[in-house]
C-alpha cells in the first residue's frame, strides 16, 4: 500500500537515464544506488514501450532508457549519477 498511495511514504518514479551511464549494466547502477542512496532502489528499466523488471545479468543501460525506481522523493537524472 505504501507504493500505490501518493505523496506518502515511498512511490514509484521514472528518471531519465543520463549519457554518462550508457553502457554500464543494470547490476552496476543498481548496487551503486543501494550503496550511496538508501532511500532509492531500481527495478526496472522502461525502453521505448517495453518494460524490463529486473532484468538479466549483462543487461546495458542505452540512450533513451527510463529508470524506473521506487524512492521517497523525485529523482533527479543527476541523482543516478553518484
Amino acid at each position: 500500500s505504501d507504493l500505490l498511495t501518493p505523496d506518502e511514504g515511498n512511490e514509484l518514479s521514472k528518471v531519465a537515464v543520463p549519457p554518462q551511464l550508457q553502457g554500464q549494466t543494470f547490476d552496476q547502477l543498481f548496487c551503486r544506488l543501494r550503496e550511496n542512496r538508501e532511500t532509492m532502489i531500481l527495478v526496472a528499466i522502461e525502453r521505448n514501450t517495453e518494460v524490463f523488471v529486473n532484468p538479466e545479468k549483462g543487461f546495458k543501460l542505452q540512450q533513451g532508457d527510463q529508470a524506473i525506481l521506487i524512492c521517497r522523493e523525485r529523482p533527479e537524472p543527476s541523482d543516478l549519477l553518484i
